[in-house]
Order: structure tokens, then C-alpha cells, then sequence
């Protein structure tokens, strides 16, 4: 038997990952990292985390901030994703290019630890060394997972790092948990069994999914090393007490909104508009999607169009969940087999864990149907039971054949690496992305609401107000399409288009403030003051809370010369809003009126 070395692998990931990502690292933010990051106090104030210990006190003070509900429960379920961020944060403030130096350097990680777990597994099954022929699983299913396309929404979209730190943990957990049963140095086997419970606790606060990590373990320790379930079962014993961690931190956020005297509704991050019967149907044909994609990855949109299936009658939820089921029905075969090999426990571990890694958001609702950071942890299961397979094909070769079969998988990984640099280039500007979402899923609110916004920043206006146009057509119930369009048509000096679309939107939406303040500005600019005024007043009588609509009153009235509803208005927004030294400003120039 023949040693071979790790090293030069893992230099080669390191080398492939750098070069298929170092150009991102000037690309602005996009999408929800704004949302999530650069608009979200919580990120740059380190008392919050400090907050986190005593949950009560954090959501008195937090709601009171008006912090949108998805953020404050993702910043309570994931604190040290979020910390991270803060310290990208105290680092280099908002440059995205030290988040994505971190971002890249954990995909990096994440091939290099899968790599290293499959080595060790293959080595002990080998009896501590590895044939020359046996390095091919490892590293063709590290490599084609380190140049998958489907990995750049959690390399590149920053703030899916939740996904690959998630990941991160994930395997290191399994890698130390390997290495706390295999090394032969007992004092190491406690450290790395230690070191395992520290990991799946700090990856728990970093990613949800890792709640699933204990049943990892277990199916890990019978399937690959082996080892009589009894003893697995005692070994991930303590992993497996920390699997309520998780249910636990949900129901305490789901308990302090509840006492706050605010529904469960308006603050759950998990409300979505269908049935649970709906949603995890189907999750059963967005898994098959996941699977094509990660073999053929056409079609990749951040913002996909799915359908929702409603009935297991449906032809495509049959033939779905009979493709689980075989995936399922061949694990269990392999396993049954007399003479079994290491491919086959290898793909029937594959399979399992496969379903085992996606289970968290295939049963628990989430907003969006699929997206395609969910398939990060799934994809290395997957794409290494293919390999496993090809490597089992492989080996009943002739050495000619048997070559060829690696040259197509390095092919296979030129090719993942031009598709990942292809959509990463859309990643260069918020117009690229939405402008591709728009194309793929054209009558879907929310790609062509976001062109429309990332068209302004460009100050392309005609094209701006044609994706407003199209988003209010795609729902209008969406009252942010018409406030955009509205204040698009502002900006091109359109006063009377601008106030067109406003009264569209408060027919559809009601007396929204927003609106009205927006509609009460549109008409002060075409010269309609009295307009203007009444409008401005509907809107504070609709919300006392909103500082801008007395201040628009003080300036109205300041123009019309009429003082004291001025200094009233202007006093009143400065009670709403003592922060804006604008408004003291302009109680001196109210003063000043005869």
C-alpha cells in the first residue's frame, strides 16, 4: 500500500477557491445584506449582544427601535453569525470586502474539512492507509463542491453566511466527534469529543439546522466507522441533549412577543401565507429540484418563481416523493448487502444525510418556497454519493476507461467553475441580479421591485418606472410599488403622474401614511398647497408617530404665513423626532414670521 499526501489538495482548494471568488471582493451589497446589515442597528451596537443574556429586557428595547420583526428574531436565533458580522463591522465598518474575504475563506474551509472527514474515514476502513486509487472520492467530491455554481448565493450574497458558517460547524462537529473515537491518544480523543459539544452548541447559535447534527453522528458512527449502535448511541448521547437547545430559544423568542402583548404573527419570522400540508409537499419536489440542479445547474435565480403543490395528487408530487422513496429504498438495500463496500455504506450515508441536512426547512415553513442557500450543506452529500458512484463504475474499468472517467469529472469541474464565475459577475451590481431574477421570474413582485429600486440608484429612471410598473401589476396589494413609482415620477419633475400613482395606491391600500405623506409632497411640489395640507393632516391624524408630515405642516403653513399652526406643527415633530437638528432650525425661521 502506497501513503499518499493531503497537502498538496488542500493547497489546490485553497488556490481554486481564492481564484473562483477573489474578484467579488469589491462588489457592493445586495438585497437582504442591506436589510440585515447595513440597515440594522443591532449589527453595529455591541451592547445588543451583550442584551441577548436577559431575552425580556432585549425585546422591550429593540421593539421599541421599530426593528423590522424578521431581524430582531434572526439576530436572538443566530448571535454569533451576527457577531461575526460586528466584527467585520469594527474591522472595516460596511466595505463588503473584508465580509467577503471571511465569507470565501469559510467555503474554502468547509471543502478542506469535508475533504479531511472522508480521508479519515476512507483511511480507517482501509486500515490506516489509503491506496493510490482510493484519493478520488475525497477529493473530486471536495473539489466539485468547492467550484459548484449553487455555492455562490452562500458565498457571495454576504449575508448568507448563515449558511456556510452553519455548514462550517456541521463538519467540524462530525470531524471532531470522527477523530474522538479513532485517534488513539486518549487525553486527544477527550479534547476533540470536547471540542465536538463546543462546536454543534456555538453552531446552534449560528444556524439552526445544525439541531440535526446529533442524528449525523449517529448515522455517521453505524454506517461509515461501523461501530454496534449501542455504542454511537452512548458516544453522541450529550450531542444528542443539546438537540433541545433550538426548540427552546424558538419558543422563548415565540413566549417574550407573547407577553410584549404583540401576536405571534406579527413577529414570527416563520408566517407564511400557506398551509404546512402545502409547504413540506412541496419541499418534497424543491429537494428534486436541489438534486437537478446540483447536476445540471441551469435556471439559478435569487429570487425563483416556485409553484406551490397543494395536492399529493399531482403528477409531479407522485413522481417526487417516489424518487425520495427509491433514494430511501437503495440506502436500505446497500445497507442489507452481504459483502458491502465502502461506496455503498459511503452512498447510503449519502442519501440519508442528504434528506437529514434539508429536513429543518422542508417541515418548518419559511416565507420563500426555495432558495438556493438552502441546498449548501445538502450539495455535499449529494454531489459525493454521485461521485461514489462514478468511483464504483470506475473501478469495474479497464485503466484506459478508468481514466477517462476522471478526466470527465475534471472537465465537469471546469465547466462548475465557469458557471460560478458567470454568476458571479451578476453579483456586481444590485441591476445585474435583479435585471436576471426579472428575466427568470417576470411576473414576481419582488425581482421587478427590486430592479426598479437598483434602477434608480443608477438613475436610470424610464427603466425604473417600467419595473415599478410591472411589480404593481404582479401584485397590487404591494403599496411600495406605488410609493417608488410615485416618487420615480417626482424625481423626472412629473408631479401630476406622481400623484396618479399615490391615489392608486391609497385606493388599493387605504389611508396609509406613507402614502400620504408622499401624495401631501407631491402635491406641495406641483404648487397645490391647500392640497397638500389636507392630505398632510389625514396623515397625522392616521399616525400621531410620524415626525415628517408635521414638518411638511410647519413649512406649509410657514409659507402661508400663517405662524402659529407652524410653530405648533414644528414643535410637535420635534417632540417625535428630538434627533434632527433640521427642526430646530426651522422653529428659529418660524420665530422670525410677523
Amino acid at each position: 500500500m502506497n501513503k499518499y499526501s493531503e497537502k498538496p489538495h488542500i493547497f489546490l482548494f485553497a488556490l481554486l477557491g481564492v481564484a473562483l471568488y477573489w474578484y467579488t471582493l469589491s462588489y457592493p451589497f445586495v438585497f437582504d445584506s442591506r436589510f440585515y446589515l447595513v440597515n440594522n442597528p443591532l449589527i453595529t451596537d455591541g451592547v445588543s449582544f451583550l442584551k441577548l443574556l436577559d431575552l425580556t429586557d432585549f425585546a422591550d428595547d429593540y421593539v421599541k427601535l421599530n426593528i423590522h420583526r424578521d431581524v430582531l428574531v434572526t439576530f436572538i436565533l443566530r448571535p454569533f453569525t451576527n457577531f461575526t458580522f460586528y466584527l467585520n463591522y469594527l474591522f472595516d465598518g460596511f466595505d463588503p470586502e473584508s465580509y467577503r474575504v471571511v465569507n470565501i475563506a469559510i467555503h474554502i474551509l468547509n471543502s478542506m474539512l469535508w475533504y479531511v472527514l472522508l480521508t479519515k474515514i476512507i483511511r480507517y476502513r482501509s486500515g490506516n492507509e489509503i491506496h493510490e486509487n482510493q484519493w478520488f472520492v475525497p477529493f473530486f467530491s471536495a473539489l466539485l463542491f468547492l467550484v459548484h455554481p449553487l455555492g455562490t448565493e452562500s458565498v457571495t450574497y454576504i449575508i448568507q453566511r448563515y449558511a456556510s458558517l452553519g455548514c462550517f460547524f456541521y463538519l467540524t462537529t462530525m470531524l471532531l466527534f470522527v477523530v474522538s473515537i479513532l485517534n488513539p491518544v486518549k487525553w486527544h480523543q477527550r479534547l476533540a469529543y470536547i471540542g465536538s459539544l463546543i462546536t454543534l452548541l456555538v453552531g446552534m447559535h449560528a444556524k439552526e439546522n445544525l439541531v440535526t447534527a446529533p442524528l449525523a453522528l449517529v448515522l455517521l458512527g453505524t454506517v461509515l466507522l461501523r461501530l454496534p449502535l449501542r455504542r454511537v448511541l452512548i458516544l453522541a448521547s450529550v450531542h444528542m441533549c443539546c438537540m433541545p437547545v433550538i426548540p427552546l430559544l424558538v419558543y422563548l423568542v415565540y413566549r417574550i412577543q407573547a407577553e410584549a402583548d404583540r401576536s405571534l404573527y406579527t413577529i414570527s419570522s416563520f408566517v407564511v401565507a400557506y398551509p404546512t400540508y402545502e409547504y413540506v409537499l412541496t419541499q418534497a419536489r424543491v429537494i428534486l429540484t436541489f438534486f437537478r440542479m446540483l447536476v445540471a445547474p441551469y435556471g439559478q435565480n435569487i429570487d425563483p418563481s416556485y409553484p406551490l403543490y397543494r395536492s399529493v395528487a399531482d403528477p409531479e408530487i407522485i413522481v417526487s416523493l417516489i424518487m425520495i422513496l427509491l433514494f430511501v429504498f437503495t440506502a436500505i438495500v446497500l445497507q442489507r448487502k452481504k459483502n458491502r463496500q465502502l461506496n455503498d455504506d459511503l452512498i447510503s450515508f449519502c442519501i440519508v444525510f442528504s434528506l437529514l441536512s434539508i429536513s429543518l426547512s422542508s417541515f418548518f415553513p419559511l416565507p420563500d418556497l426555495m432558495t438556493e442557500h438552502r441546498s449548501y450543506l445538502f450539495s455535499l452529500p449529494v454531489i459525493t454519493g454521485l461521485v461514489c458512484r462514478f468511483d464504483s463504475i470506475r473501478n469495474q474499468l479497464t485503466p484506459v476507461w478508468a481514466t477517462r472517467v476522471i478526466v470527465f469529472l475534471f472537465l465537469m469541474a471546469v465547466l462548475y467553475s465557469v458557471l460560478t464565475v458567470k454568476r458571479n459577475l451578476l453579483y456586481s451590481s444590485p441591476s445585474a441580479l435583479w435585471e436576471d431574477s426579472v428575466s427568470k421570474s417576470p411576473a414576481k413582485w419582488r425581482p421587478n421591485y427590486n430592479a426598479g429600486v437598483a434602477a434608480v440608484e443608477e438613475q436610470k429612471y424610464p427603466k425604473a418606472l417600467n419595473f415599478f410598473q410591472q411589480s404593481i401589476q404582479a401584485n397590487p396589494y404591494k403599496l411600495e410599488g406605488y410609493a417608488n413609482l410615485g416618487s420615480t415620477y417626482l424625481t423626472l419633475g412629473n408631479y401630476h403622474s406622481a400623484i396618479d400613482a399615490y391615489m392608486a395606491g391609497l385606493a388599493v391600500g387605504g389611508d396609509d401614511p406613507v402614502l400620504l405623506v408622499n401624495l401631501g409632497n407631491a402635491y406641495r411640489q406641483a404648487g397645490q398647497l391647500r392640497d397638500a395640507i389636507e392630505v398632510l393632516e389625514q396623515a397625522v391624524h392616521v399616525n400621531h408617530g410620524l415626525s415628517e408630515p408635521y414638518r411638511m405642516l410647519a413649512e406649509l403653513y410657514a409659507e402661508l404665513g400663517q405662524r402659529d399652526k407652524a410653530l405648533r406643527s414644528v414643535r410637535k415633530a420635534r417632540e417625535l423626532d428630538a434627533v434632527d437638528s433640521g427642526l430646530v432650525s426651522l422653529e428659529e425661521e418660524i420665530l422670525k414670521l410677523k
